[in-house]
Protein backbone atom coordinates (compact mmCIF):
# COMPACT_ATOMS: atom_id res chain seq x y z
CA UNK A 1 0.00 0.00 0.00
CA UNK A 2 1.44 3.37 -0.98
CA UNK A 3 1.06 6.53 1.02
CA UNK A 4 -1.75 8.79 -0.23
CA UNK A 5 0.40 11.82 -0.98
CA UNK A 6 3.83 10.63 0.08
CA UNK A 7 4.05 13.46 2.60
CA UNK A 8 6.13 11.43 5.05
CA UNK A 9 8.53 10.09 2.41
CA UNK A 10 12.04 11.53 2.36
CA UNK A 11 12.28 13.28 -1.02
CA UNK A 12 15.94 12.29 -1.35
CA UNK A 13 15.31 8.70 -2.34
CA UNK A 14 16.19 6.24 -5.09
CA UNK A 15 13.24 7.02 -7.41
CA UNK A 16 13.96 10.76 -7.37
CA UNK A 17 17.68 10.17 -7.86
CA UNK A 18 16.82 7.99 -10.88
CA UNK A 19 14.70 10.80 -12.33
CA UNK A 20 17.60 13.23 -11.91
CA UNK A 21 19.98 10.68 -13.43
CA UNK A 22 17.69 10.49 -16.49
CA UNK A 23 18.00 14.24 -16.82
CA UNK A 24 21.80 14.02 -16.43
CA UNK A 25 22.04 11.40 -19.22
CA UNK A 26 20.07 13.59 -21.66
CA UNK A 27 22.96 15.88 -22.74
CA UNK A 28 25.10 12.83 -23.52
CA UNK A 29 22.35 11.35 -25.69
CA UNK A 30 21.93 14.65 -27.55
CA UNK A 31 25.68 15.07 -28.05
CA UNK A 32 26.13 11.52 -29.33
CA UNK A 33 23.14 11.79 -31.66
CA UNK A 34 24.20 15.17 -33.04
CA UNK A 35 27.76 13.89 -33.47
CA UNK A 36 26.60 10.82 -35.39
CA UNK A 37 27.69 8.29 -32.76
CA UNK A 38 24.51 6.22 -33.00
CA UNK A 39 25.78 3.35 -30.85
CA UNK A 40 26.64 5.67 -27.94
CA UNK A 41 23.35 7.55 -28.44
CA UNK A 42 21.45 4.26 -28.16
CA UNK A 43 23.27 3.36 -24.94
CA UNK A 44 22.39 6.76 -23.49
CA UNK A 45 18.79 6.39 -24.67
CA UNK A 46 18.69 2.94 -23.05
CA UNK A 47 19.93 4.49 -19.82
CA UNK A 48 17.17 7.09 -19.93
CA UNK A 49 14.54 4.41 -20.59
CA UNK A 50 15.80 2.18 -17.78
CA UNK A 51 15.87 5.03 -15.25
CA UNK A 52 12.35 6.07 -16.34
CA UNK A 53 10.99 2.56 -15.79
CA UNK A 54 12.89 2.00 -12.55
CA UNK A 55 11.96 5.30 -10.88
CA UNK A 56 8.24 4.51 -10.97
CA UNK A 57 8.73 0.84 -10.16
CA UNK A 58 10.95 1.47 -7.13
CA UNK A 59 8.67 4.24 -5.87
CA UNK A 60 5.63 1.93 -5.91
CA UNK A 61 7.40 -1.30 -4.94
CA UNK A 62 9.24 0.14 -1.93
CA UNK A 63 6.56 2.62 -0.90
CA UNK A 64 8.72 5.64 -1.81
CA UNK A 65 6.05 7.58 -3.67
CA UNK A 66 6.52 11.23 -2.83
CA UNK A 67 4.81 14.40 -3.92
CA UNK A 68 8.17 15.70 -5.18
CA UNK A 69 8.74 12.46 -7.08
CA UNK A 70 5.42 12.70 -8.91
CA UNK A 71 6.23 16.24 -9.99
CA UNK A 72 9.89 15.58 -10.74
CA UNK A 73 9.17 12.53 -12.92
CA UNK A 74 6.48 14.46 -14.80
CA UNK A 75 8.75 17.45 -15.46
CA UNK A 76 11.81 15.37 -16.41
CA UNK A 77 9.69 13.34 -18.85
CA UNK A 78 8.56 16.56 -20.52
CA UNK A 79 12.10 17.98 -20.72
CA UNK A 80 13.37 14.74 -22.26
CA UNK A 81 10.49 14.48 -24.76
CA UNK A 82 10.77 18.10 -25.89
CA UNK A 83 14.56 18.10 -26.10
CA UNK A 84 14.74 14.81 -28.00
CA UNK A 85 11.94 15.93 -30.36
CA UNK A 86 13.70 19.20 -31.11
CA UNK A 87 17.01 17.42 -31.69
CA UNK A 88 15.33 14.91 -34.01
CA UNK A 89 14.09 17.88 -36.05
CA UNK A 90 17.62 19.28 -36.24
CA UNK A 91 19.62 16.11 -36.94
CA UNK A 92 17.03 13.76 -38.41
CA UNK A 93 14.04 14.38 -40.66
CA UNK A 94 11.38 14.79 -37.98
CA UNK A 95 9.19 17.67 -39.20
CA UNK A 96 9.35 20.81 -37.07
CA UNK A 97 5.55 21.04 -36.94
CA UNK A 98 5.64 17.84 -34.86
CA UNK A 99 7.92 19.50 -32.32
CA UNK A 100 5.58 22.51 -32.09
CA UNK A 101 2.56 20.24 -31.68
CA UNK A 102 4.31 18.32 -28.90
CA UNK A 103 5.42 21.59 -27.31
CA UNK A 104 1.84 22.87 -27.32
CA UNK A 105 0.57 19.66 -25.73
CA UNK A 106 3.29 19.61 -23.08
CA UNK A 107 2.82 23.28 -22.16
CA UNK A 108 -0.93 22.67 -21.85
CA UNK A 109 -0.55 19.59 -19.65
CA UNK A 110 2.11 21.27 -17.53
CA UNK A 111 -0.14 24.31 -17.09
CA UNK A 112 -3.07 22.14 -16.05
CA UNK A 113 -0.80 20.20 -13.69
CA UNK A 114 0.48 23.42 -12.11
CA UNK A 115 -3.08 24.71 -11.72
CA UNK A 116 -4.22 21.45 -10.10
CA UNK A 117 -1.28 21.46 -7.74
CA UNK A 118 -1.58 25.10 -6.71
CA UNK A 119 -5.35 25.57 -6.66
CA UNK A 120 -6.72 22.07 -5.95
CA UNK A 121 -3.83 20.39 -4.10
CA UNK A 122 -3.92 17.54 -6.63
CA UNK A 123 -0.76 16.14 -8.19
CA UNK A 124 -1.41 14.93 -11.74
CA UNK A 125 -0.13 11.42 -12.27
CA UNK A 126 0.73 9.35 -15.28
CA UNK A 127 -1.70 6.68 -16.38
CA UNK A 128 -1.74 3.68 -18.70
CA UNK A 129 -2.76 5.68 -21.79
CA UNK A 130 0.09 8.13 -21.18
CA UNK A 131 2.54 5.28 -20.72
CA UNK A 132 1.42 3.74 -24.02
CA UNK A 133 2.00 7.11 -25.72
CA UNK A 134 5.46 7.14 -24.13
CA UNK A 135 6.26 3.70 -25.54
CA UNK A 136 5.13 4.86 -28.99
CA UNK A 137 7.36 7.93 -28.61
CA UNK A 138 10.40 5.78 -27.90
CA UNK A 139 9.67 3.44 -30.83
CA UNK A 140 9.22 6.43 -33.14
CA UNK A 141 12.44 8.04 -31.90
CA UNK A 142 14.28 4.80 -32.67
CA UNK A 143 12.69 4.68 -36.12
CA UNK A 144 13.93 8.22 -36.81
CA UNK A 145 17.40 7.46 -35.44
CA UNK A 146 17.69 4.49 -37.79
CA UNK A 147 15.81 6.26 -40.61
CA UNK A 148 13.41 3.33 -40.79
CA UNK A 149 11.08 3.37 -43.83
CA UNK A 150 8.00 3.13 -41.56
CA UNK A 151 8.99 6.08 -39.37
CA UNK A 152 6.27 8.38 -40.76
CA UNK A 153 3.37 5.96 -40.11
CA UNK A 154 4.85 5.33 -36.64
CA UNK A 155 4.95 9.08 -36.10
CA UNK A 156 1.24 9.37 -36.87
CA UNK A 157 0.44 6.47 -34.53
CA UNK A 158 2.47 8.23 -31.83
CA UNK A 159 0.63 11.50 -32.39
CA UNK A 160 -2.68 9.61 -32.17
CA UNK A 161 -1.56 7.97 -28.91
CA UNK A 162 -0.55 11.39 -27.55
CA UNK A 163 -3.92 12.84 -28.57
CA UNK A 164 -5.78 9.97 -26.85
CA UNK A 165 -3.62 10.40 -23.78
CA UNK A 166 -4.51 14.11 -23.73
CA UNK A 167 -8.21 13.26 -23.93
CA UNK A 168 -7.79 10.76 -21.11
CA UNK A 169 -5.91 13.36 -19.06
CA UNK A 170 -8.83 15.76 -19.60
CA UNK A 171 -11.36 13.07 -18.66
CA UNK A 172 -9.55 12.40 -15.39
CA UNK A 173 -8.69 15.95 -14.34
CA UNK A 174 -11.49 18.12 -15.72
CA UNK A 175 -13.79 17.27 -12.77
CA UNK A 176 -11.03 18.42 -10.41
CA UNK A 177 -10.72 21.70 -12.30
CA UNK A 178 -14.45 22.40 -12.50
CA UNK A 179 -15.79 21.03 -9.21
CA UNK A 180 -12.88 21.40 -6.81
CA UNK A 181 -12.82 17.63 -6.24
CA UNK A 182 -10.03 16.46 -3.96
CA UNK A 183 -10.64 12.73 -3.94
CA UNK A 184 -7.96 10.29 -5.02
CA UNK A 185 -7.07 10.38 -8.70
CA UNK A 186 -7.09 7.02 -10.58
CA UNK A 187 -3.77 5.89 -12.04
Amino acid sequence: MTRERGDSVNPINLPNILSLLRLAILPFFLSYLAGGDIKAALYAMGGMIVTDVLDGYTARRFNLVSRLGKILDHVVDKIVLLTVSYTMCRVRDLPFWVFYLILLREVATLSVSAFLWKKRNVVAQSNVVGRVAGVFSVITALAYIFEHPYRVPLLYLTLLAMFLSSLNYLRIYLPHILNRRKDRVPV
